[in-house]
């Protein structure tokens, strides 16, 4: 009785989302987001609501529901009423390596959750104080092995942290972690020359580079970025494990039925398809990243198995 009912209300929220009649007034569409108001995860989902009520009329809530790595957001999601249509939206942490940081994780985003799609994406970078006397990463990693060098994190099993220690694995360069409660602060102190290194989106840092306040030596991906084309890519510098892209995504109920699946897919998928929001994306340094709902669950089921190992191999927690 009560998997019919879900069923049942499950398929009405499905119409309301299509746009066509249902049997009552269609409830606001929740999108759950795992962090503060004002990242790229943040804007992210607000730029699926936006497309979603520009196109339907539907009402879309955005739920910031910020710590425990995505447990709080899905726990959240969880809550919520089954007639309710609901989307978690959050990047490579919440979808992929956060189930391995923490030492209880509340959910396997791999079961749990329904994939629905990818959306943008970003490269990681190193960066160093535009007075650091390395302007290389050979240069970089042969001044460590001398005068060991500090980089700079976003937090611990942050993106930058990752990276930053798969670079010091793969290059045996000497460095130690500085974790920071964001970007903003890192990017701060790597300008004041109180940290030798940054890892940080090519978005970010790129501003800072071109208004000389920091130098980009590495791009951590197999390709150049756009708004650093000068810079060369970890691969070309013959660091082909030495990869960290940024990618953010959105997922469902792991129950929601196929045609919910494939509405909701195509809802975010548009999104970030239309020419104001991609241009918007675009211009912050960001590439559009569409999959089927199938293709992103292969991919995450990939990039769990690579960040497990990483977390493993580096002895990387937030515990």
């Amino acid at each position: 009785m009560q998997r019919r009912t879900f069923l049942t209300s499950t398929a009405i929220a499905a119409s309301a989302i299509a746009g066509a009649p249902a049997f009552a007034q269609p409830r606001p569409m929740t999108i759950f987001v795992p962090y503060p108001p004002g990242g790229t995860t943040d804007m992210t989902a607000r730029a699926i609501g936006e497309s979603i009520t520009e196109r339907t009329g539907l009402p879309v809530v955005v739920d910031n529901r910020p710590g425990g790595g995505g447990q709080i957001a899905y726990g959240a999601m969880r809550q919520v009423a089954a007639d309710v249509p609901v989307v978690l939206v959050g990047d490579y942490g919440t979808f992929g390596s956060n189930a391995f940081l923490y030492k209880k994780f509340n959910h396997d985003p791999l079961t749990d959750l329904q994939a629905l799609t990818t959306t943008v994406a970003f490269p990681m970078v190193l960066y160093v104080p535009k007075s650091h006397p390395a302007n290389s990463v050979k240069e970089l990693v042969t001044l460590s092995r001398a005068k060991p060098q500090t980089y700079a994190s976003q937090g611990n099993g942050s993106g930058g942290h990752l990276v930053g220690e798969m670079f010091r694995g793969a290059t045996g360069a000497d460095l130690s972690h500085v974790p920071y409660r964001g970007s903003a602060p890192a990017a701060q102190d790597a300008m004041a020359a109180q940290v030798d290194m940054l890892f940080d989106g090519v978005a970010a840092g790129a501003q800072h580079v071109k208004a000389g306040r920091l130098k980009a030596l590495m791009v951590a991906g197999p390709d150049r970025a756009a708004l650093l084309p000068g810079v060369p890519a970890s691969v070309e510098l013959g660091l082909p494990d030495v990869q960290m892209t940024a990618w953010f995504a959105a997922a469902t109920r792991a129950e929601a039925p196929p045609a919910l699946v494939q509405k909701l897919h195509e809802h975010v998928a548009r999104a970030f398809q239309t020419p104001k929001i991609a241009t918007r994306f675009q211009e912050l340094g960001y590439d559009t990243m569409i999959m089927s709902p199938a293709q992103f669950a292969a991919f995450m089921k990939k990039e769990s198995a690579r960040w497990a190992k990483v977390i493993k191999t580096y002895q990387i927690s937030v515990d």
